[in-house]
């Protein structure tokens, strides 16, 4: 018993003498902190003109730390408390390396999740009804990140915020008046509604279908559709479908969203559509009188146009 006793004895005396050596200001058992100037910008658009003054409403930061777990959530920054501060923010850090990730102007059409690993974090679109569909033009939301190494030659840190919300807006032209019993309908459907923090869409998102907020003339059917962030390899597709009372159905057009745009000169990679966040399609429709069908005859996407004779290509 007296043997046992000895060695809690030496144990402890042995941990007082290694904390005591870790107290002095010199000492590297003491972790180094660094204060880190963050700056906020915007300016991930076509004009390259940095906009985040005149559009952030507030901001949520999240630090990972190397090993991808949340090291802090900081409270939402707000406008008001942003622009006291020069649209800067402080923070202090120890040192080593970090990832930080900010959305920026994210309402309660979203729904951040899981944030205690940066490997699990989301942010997703809450659908508007069940089955995932969206009928509202949701408020748009804005993606920044950035690695981070705290040491002493830390300078100015930017996070460049990327905006995430796309409008498509498509018309739709026949070569002949349509009957007063004809309606038009048309839908987005696709999986780019869930969001890793890294701004990708996980493999595991279910789809959501994005509804048009239509205005109606006899020959041309505007649709206006809100989605979220356009991707070169996402899934989205636009269907377009026509109906007349005693007749049915019949899909006028079933697209692959992405990849229609592209065909566009202007857009040949993704920092070509982050860039942007309106596109204008043109849908051009011949009728067979023979089958009483339509066809797409062209496609026009903001000022380059596609047709079945080849213009464009």
């Amino acid at each position: 018993m007296k043997h046992i006793q000895s060695i809690i004895a030496i144990c402890l005396a042995a941990s007082m003498v290694f904390l005591s050596s870790c107290i002095g200001e010199d000492s590297d058992c003491a972790p180094v902190t660094r204060e880190v100037t963050i700056l906020l910008r915007c300016d991930i658009n076509t004009t390259g003109a940095d906009v985040f003054t005149t559009i952030v409403k507030h901001v949520d930061l999240y630090v990972y730390d190397n090993a991808g777990a949340l090291y802090r959530k900081v409270e939402r920054l707000t406008k008001e408390q942003l622009s006291a501060t020069d649209y800067i923010h402080n923070m202090v850090l120890p040192e080593g390396n970090y990832t930080l990730v900010a959305w920026m102007n994210a309402s309660d059409e979203f729904e951040i999740s899981e944030i205690e690993e940066l490997s699990t974090a989301r942010l997703k679109l809450i659908p508007c009804e069940e089955g995932g569909v969206v009928k509202a033009n949701t408020q748009p939301i804005y993606h920044g990140s950035r690695v981070l190494t705290v040491n002493p030659e830390t300078g100015i840190v930017v996070i460049n915020m990327m905006k995430n919300t796309n409008y498509v807006n498509v018309t739709t032209n026949f070569n002949r008046t349509l009957p007063q019993s004809v309606n038009l309908q048309a839908y987005i459907t696709g999986t780019n509604g869930h969001y890793t923090f890294e701004n990708n869409c996980p493999g595991e998102s279910p789809a959501y279908t994005y509804m048009p907020q239509p205005a109606t003339t006899r020959t041309t059917y505007p649709f206006a559709f809100t989605t979220q962030r356009l991707m070169v390899d996402d899934d989205l597709r636009l269907v377009i479908i026509k109906q007349e009372a005693g007749k049915d159905d019949e899909q006028l057009a079933d697209i692959e969203l992405t990849p229609t745009i592209m065909r566009n000169p202007l857009y040949n990679e993704q920092q070509d559509l982050d860039k942007h966040d309106t596109y204008d399609l043109e849908f051009m429709f011949e009728h067979d009188g023979e089958d009483d069908t339509w066809a797409v005859v062209g496609i026009r996407v903001d000022d380059w146009t596609w047709s079945s004779s080849g213009t464009g290509l």
